[in-house]
Order: structure tokens, then C-alpha cells, then sequence
């Protein structure tokens, strides 16, 4: 009898303490949020990145930074200083020609560590759109056929993504 109580008790106390430990991350996740390069990017493709799960962080053991989300990782590369998002599959590194693409097996010939990977391929992006890759026409493209939100936009704006003419593409 002395054990079934201990048992009940025991099982009482696990079932009150669970909810705060629950209620505990659900609030961290609410608190957390995006900033520096890592907003940089939530805000260029934030379909992509999806919404901060915690807050950033660093490994001690090659001092990144990281930041998980409802969709991947956020990652600036000490070794290099980029700022890169991935899905698991695919990378968006924000380095020196602005926001590009690339599968995870491959790097860019200006990465770090290039070198150790198969090259990504060359992308054609317009000079209108200095902080994303946007191909230059045709097709022509419009917000909806493109993940970038709220960038930079140069004449000529070949795609007219910026309606209101104030140098921002696809506002959200």
C-alpha cells in the first residue's frame, strides 16, 4: 500500500510540474527573436527561414553563432564572417555579391572552405537587385514567383518589383 501512494504521489507531482516545463519553451520560443544578419535574412526570404524557435547562441568549440527556426538553422561562419540559412538541403549564404542559393555539397569560390566542396553554379542575377539573386528576364517575375521580401531595387527594375518606386522590392 506504503509503494501504491508513493506511486500515485509521484505521478501527481510529475503531472503538475510537465505544463511549466511546456509552458517554459513555449515562452522562450515567443520571446525570441531575429537580429543582426540573421534578421538580415529572416527579412530578405522569411517564407524561407519561417519564425525563431530560441534566441542566438554560440559554439564554443569554432565560435559561430546559430539560431534555430521553424524551418533550418541560422549560421554566421566565424571562419569566414557569412551569415548563411539552411533548410537542411539548401543554403542561402549572404556573402559579398548578396543573398545567393546553393546546395549543401556544394560552395561558392568565395566560402571558406571552397575548396573541400564541388563548386556551386555560376548565378546570373541582375545588378538591380544588389542584395538577392534575381535572374534578369525573361521570364519576367513577380513577387509571388520569388522568396525575397523588402530588398534593395535599382533602376532599371527590369521585373517592376518595386510598384511604389521607393527602392524596395515585394514589401511586405
Amino acid at each position: 500500500m506504503r509503494q501504491f501512494r508513493l506511486f500515485v504521489l509521484i505521478t501527481v507531482l510529475a503531472s503538475v510540474s510537465l505544463p511549466s516545463t511546456v509552458s517554459s519553451d513555449a515562452a522562450s520560443a515567443d520571446s525570441c527573436r531575429f537580429v543582426l544578419g540573421f534578421k538580415t535574412i529572416h527579412d530578405l526570404i522569411p517564407g524561407v527561414v519561417g519564425t525563431c524557435l530560441a534566441n542566438e547562441h554560440y559554439n564554443p568549440t569554432n565560435g559561430d553563432a546559430l539560431q534555430e527556426t521553424t524551418n533550418g538553422l541560422l549560421v554566421w561562419r566565424k571562419s569566414d564572417n557569412f551569415t548563411v540559412f539552411t533548410d537542411g538541403h539548401r543554403s542561402w549564404v549572404n556573402g559579398p555579391f548578396g543573398l545567393r542559393m546553393r546546395l549543401n555539397t556544394q560552395r561558392f569560390p568565395w566560402e571558406s572552405d571552397a575548396a573541400r566542396f564541388p563548386p556551386a553554379p555560376e548565378q546570373l542575377c541582375d545588378p538591380s537587385y544588389p542584395t538577392v539573386c534575381i535572374p534578369p528576364p525573361p521570364p519576367d517575375l513577380d513577387c509571388q514567383d520569388i522568396p525575397f521580401r523588402d530588398f534593395t531595387v535599382l533602376p532599371l527594375d527590369p521585373h517592376r518589383l518595386d510598384g511604389d518606386n521607393d527602392r524596395i522590392g515585394c514589401e511586405t
